[in-house]
């Protein structure tokens, strides 16, 4: 018996009904005649011929118990229609054990599913599991929830516990903004607790779906949030694969997933949701259940995690079903679709309460073309020129749009009139009673900073092809998720092979002189060629005159320095793979970092693929730091490195270039500590 996720509501979603049939099918595919319970006509579920047999009854424990005993159902799976579902675990399997009727819960425990929803014996599982958490605790009083605030220090995010959605959360600043949420939000008391967290400001948000066996964790996918802490996971904009994240970030990540699911005895489907801040992953929450996020990573990467959980539940193993985790080279977005055009007079403003009712998917080889791809299925798409309001610390759009601001009108009444006449073609603001407009008007608007760095970055990809292959076509990463592969600079790859011939294995495998001799010369060509070569970027328009000034100067100590936006693309890879490319073939890069508000891909390409990189910065300039633009550097890095100058970055350049071969000289040292041809 599968039961579903009941009536469809805002804070809920459409996405438990896809687990609940993902589950039927896997059920039906092992033989197991698989019945539903649920009592919403709208759903796919409740088709008539999706499953063995269809209840059309209320997802209480008493209704599931009666479903139960008329048909004899050996088992009964409740993790698959969200948090209502769940929530009738507990009194179900009182209500059959009252009954003696022969039905078990399947997958993941009572038990371990109430733990995860307790927020004391939670916080207690993750202190003796060594996993960071943002501090907090439950009030039952006015009082209480004070104290706690005070020793949490503001802001602080607090919200009623057990509810669904994010319904009543709120971000409070002071005392009366949290005396004002107790008095007409919610009515604390000792049977109604608020929980009271610590906010974690401009911390990065991940998503993370797996299966478990009880032994094993098959991670489905990661999901990096556009949008920062505060803004609710349902409303979110999330990519897959996530970009930001550095290499001991994205391990540490899955030992935290693994951990969680083997202490809370994980059988079936476990969504955990972390923040990164500072290079610590802390743990915001886990429910062993499924999550809004699973189809759109079961549609992002190929891997069915649903069926997978259904069949796990049933019995087999994770070894048995011989699924691989799938990390996709392309990326794909999420977005949300939101209600607002149907509800007149609601707040069109993103926060810590879930208001979306649905959600659409964009792919492509790039975040950028992906995000616009994303708006274009909302019905936002996003205009490529003409008038914006600009009322959020955002630069970049200048580039494309007649940029106002909200002061250049004489009142709020004057923005409204602009709206409705038709003169305005972008708004990026957070002022309520602009956006409502906007709304009516149906004008494109984004409401957070990183929402609105990743349009302007659409904007900038928006000439790449909008076509992509079938989801089993698309090419995929040869690793799994948060087990990044330790990557070798080309150099040292190419040495290795140096160092494989002349140390005479390729004459022991019947490779004839000749043959060796040809092959060593064409390396020994590439490593001429990688000793010579510094790629020079810019994150800019590049000003000709200070490109060539560095590139001459680089002459002048020896290398032959390229401009990147000189060299000839590769046919079929897009402008960040030719990056990728020519980066991994220069001895190390130079990248002159003057606009705060380009993405830096050859930041993020450096951290990927361990290549050298010198950043030139101006000492007075401004770079908004999210991580939707690379604003999230790893201090561990020591292949990265930025240098400020004052007026011109030749200023810099030889401290730049002494840390490079420094870096490189020390890569040396260790390859030949670590191969054995290379000992002598």
């Amino acid at each position: 018996m599968v039961v579903g996720g009941g009536p469809i509501r805002i804070g809920q979603g459409v996405e438990f009904d896809y687990c609940s049939v993902h589950a039927i099918d896997a059920l039906r595919e092992m033989g197991i005649d698989a019945h539903v319970v649920n009592n919403n006509p709208e759903t796919v579920s409740t088709d008539y011929d999706t499953s063995d047999g269809l209840f059309f009854e209320p997802i209480t424990a008493e209704e599931v118990a009666d479903v139960i005993a008329a048909t004899n159902a050996d088992g009964v799976m409740v993790q698959f229609g969200g948090q209502t579902s769940v929530d009738i675990g507990r009194p179900l399997e009182d209500e059959l054990q009252r009954r003696g009727l022969d039905c078990e819960v399947l997958g993941t425990s009572v038990d371990a599913m109430d733990l995860a929803e307790d927020r004391d014996r939670f916080n207690r599982l993750m202190d003796d599991l060594g996993i960071a958490q943002a501090d907090g605790g439950t009030a039952t009083s006015k009082a209480e929830a004070l104290e706690l605030a005070h020793e949490i220090g503001y802001p602080v995010l607090v919200r009623p516990s057990y509810v669904l959605g994010g319904r009543a959360m709120e971000v409070v600043y002071n005392d009366e903004d949290l005396e004002t949420y107790i008095e007409e939000a919610v009515r604390v008391s000792p049977d109604k607790p608020i929980l009271i967290d610590e906010f974690l400001a401009d911390a990065v948000e991940l998503d993370v779906d797996a299966v478990s066996d009880g032994e094993n964790v098959l991670i489905g996918g990661v999901m990096e949030h556009v949008e920062t802490a505060g803004i609710h996971s349902g409303d979110s904009s999330c990519m897959i694969p996530p970009r930001s994240l550095g290499r001991e970030v994205n391990r540490r990540v899955r030992k935290v997933t693994e951990d969680i699911a083997r202490a809370l005895d994980t059988v079936g489907l476990l969504n955990v949701q972390l923040a990164v801040r500072d290079g610590e992953v802390y743990v915001l929450e886990a429910n062993p259940r499924s999550s809004r996020t699973v189809p759109f990573v079961s549609k992002a990467t190929g891997v069915p995690i649903a069926k997978i959980a259904a069949k796990v539940m049933a019995g087999a193993s994770l070894d048995e079903l011989d699924y691989e985790e799938q990390i996709p080279e392309q990326v794909s977005v999420k977005e949300v679709v939101l209600p607002f055009d149907r509800l007149p007079g609601s707040d069109p403003r993103l926060g810590p309460e879930m208001k979306s009712t649905g959600e659409v998917m964009g792919t492509a080889d790039t975040f950028g073309k992906a995000y616009q791809k994303a708006q274009m299925c909302v019905g936002k798409p996003i205009p490529l020129e003409g008038t914006a309001i600009i009322d959020l610390p955002v630069a970049g759009f200048e580039e494309f749009f007649d940029v106002q601001e909200l002061d250049d009108y004489p009142d709020t009444d004057a923005v409204k009139q602009a709206l409705r006449d038709g003169e305005i073609d972008l708004v990026i603001s957070r002022e309520r009673d602009v956006l409502e407009v906007c709304v009516e008007e149906t004008i494109t608007y984004f409401s957070t900073i990183e929402s609105a760095q990743a349009s302007l970055e659409a904007i900038r990809h928006s000439e790449e092809p909008i076509d992509v292959e079938p989801i089993d076509d698309r090419p995929k990463l040869r690793e799994y998720w948060g087990q990044p592969k330790d990557r070798e600079d080309l150099r040292t790859q190419v040495e290795t092979l140096r160092g494989i011939a002349d140390a005479g294995y390729l004459g022991a495998l019947g490779v004839d002189e000749a043959q060796r001799d040809a092959f060593v010369d064409a390396l020994d060509a590439v490593l001429d060629t990688v000793d010579q070569s510094v790629l020079l970027t810019s994150s800019a328009d590049a000003d000709t005159a200070e490109l060539q000034a560095v590139q001459d100067e680089l002459a002048d100590h020896g290398y032959n320095a390229r401009i990147a936006d000189e060299l000839p693309a590769i046919e079929g890879r897009t402008e960040e793979g030719n990056t990728a490319t020519y980066m991994m073939l220069s001895r190390f890069s130079i990248l002159i970092d003057r606009d705060p508000s380009q993405r830096l891909t050859e930041y993020e390409t450096a951290k990927a693929h361990n290549n050298v990189l010198a950043r030139l910065v101006p000492a007075d300039r401004n770079r908004q730091t999210t991580h939707v633009i690379g604003g999230h550097e790893d201090a561990d890095l020591d292949h990265v490195a930025e240098f400020e100058f004052e007026d011109d970055p030749t200023e810099v350049l030889n401290d730049a270039l002494s840390w490079a071969e420094s870096v490189l000289e020390h890569r040396r040292e260790s390859t030949r500590d670590r191969l054995p041809w290379r000992s002598t």
